[in-house]
């Protein structure tokens, strides 16, 4: 009997083009979508986190680097906290994870870009500090640090643990490595734009933040990369699933 082979763009499926491949382990996704001035911000990742905008932490559609806004913090009290009591974002027991996002800071001299960071010896910390990226797994110090950053220019901001080496990416391209102890367990809060410092929240930044993704179980970059160019996609890729035709007839995705 003749086999006839029906390629994949041949169908409707009504399926969306594109998606992430590793979609179902990303447990946060802000790409900071919204009407100038909002104070929503969703969370794109099937955890659906409920996040919190205080002080005077909003939507900008001034600057962006994907879409149509971006979080603005203006330096003074302004952070976005999501609830942690569970642990959820200390990564306890995980061999890979990913956080990574888009920032643009008029002050680079001190400004938290995500952090669970608890004392000074728990807690982890992304930030701007003398000018430069500081990454620290421990409390206080940088135990990864960049050259020199410029103010007012948007850089993609990567830190992957990759089975106990953790490195850091500026723009695709590593600053860095750690390999040493890490205390990653921090606060009950996780912040963006300060951190949640014994029970309160230090080193505001002055600037922009646009698409903060965690992903969990998975190291994103290996080696050095060319940054993303689109905004986040906030759906799982179909990529390399199998149409199956159904005894009645109908063809459908394997799940």
């Amino acid at each position: 009997m003749a086999t006839t082979k029906v390629r994949y763009n041949q169908i409707k499926t009504g399926l969306p083009a594109g998606g992430d491949v590793n979609y179902n382990d990303v447990s946060l996704l802000l790409n900071m979508e919204g009407s100038n001035g909002s104070t929503t911000f969703a969370d794109g990742s099937s955890s659906g986190h409920s996040v919190t905008a205080n002080g005077n932490a909003s939507i900008s559609t001034s600057e962006f680097k994907f879409g149509s806004s971006s979080a603005y913090f203006d330096g003074s009290g302004d952070v976005l906290s999501l609830d942690n009591s569970s642990g959820q974002f200390n990564f306890s027991g995980l061999s890979y994870w990913t956080v990574e996002a888009w920032v643009n800071f008029s002050d680079t001299y001190n400004g938290v870009i995500v952090s669970n960071y608890n004392n000074s010896s728990s807690g982890w910390t992304i930030q701007c500090l003398t000018d430069a990226i500081w990454v620290n797994f421990s409390g206080d110090g940088g135990d990864i640090q960049s050259s020199t950053i410029n103010a007012s220019t948007w850089y993609h901001v990567a830190v992957v643990n990759n089975n106990g080496v953790y490195t850091a990416y500026l723009d695709g391209t590593s600053f860095g490595s750690y390999s040493g102890s890490v205390s990653l367990s921090g606060a009950n809060l996780l912040g963006i734009g300060a951190h949640p410092y014994n029970g309160g929240w230090g080193a505001h930044a002055t600037g922009y933040i646009d698409s903060v993704r965690i992903t969990n179980n998975v190291a994103r970059y290996t080696s050095n990369f060319s940054v993303p160019t689109a905004t986040f996609p906030a759906f799982e890729s179909k990529e390399g699933k199998e149409l199956r035709v159904g005894a009645n007839g109908t063809i459908e995705l394997e799940s």
